[in-house]
């Protein structure tokens, strides 16, 4: 798991998101980013992985809080308590999400 989090953290390039969001992996890509959570490296990886997939576009934002990945943030940051780079990455994650989210995403940051 660790050297698949890596490979996917390294390319998420802007190209390599859109191809991700238009094949329809947006949702494996998910799932396989919330089983990263079983060190600190791994929640590190995990939450890089959202920070960038929520810089895609504002549907893509929606349909990443759908997915549950607004909880996952949350939880993750429960976990990290002492792992200041996971909590950066959590707050970046974030960031992203309030800036590339739509006035729905953003009342459903607001309700968590």
């Amino acid at each position: 798991r660790l050297a698949c989090g890596r490979v996917l953290e390294e390319c998420l390039s802007l190209n390599n998101r859109e191809y991700v969001v238009n094949k329809g992996y947006l949702k494996k890509l998910i799932a396989t980013a919330e089983k990263l959570n079983k060190n600190p490296e791994q929640q590190r990886m995990s939450l890089s992985i959202m920070e960038s997939l929520f810089k895609h576009s504002t549907a893509t934002t929606y349909r990443l809080i759908e997915y549950g990945v607004l909880d996952h943030i949350l939880l993750t940051c429960k976990r990290a308590t002492d792992t200041p780079i996971t909590l950066r990455h959590a707050a970046l994650a974030l960031a992203n999400l309030s800036l590339y989210s739509c006035s729905e995403a953003k009342k459903k940051l607001f309700r968590r």
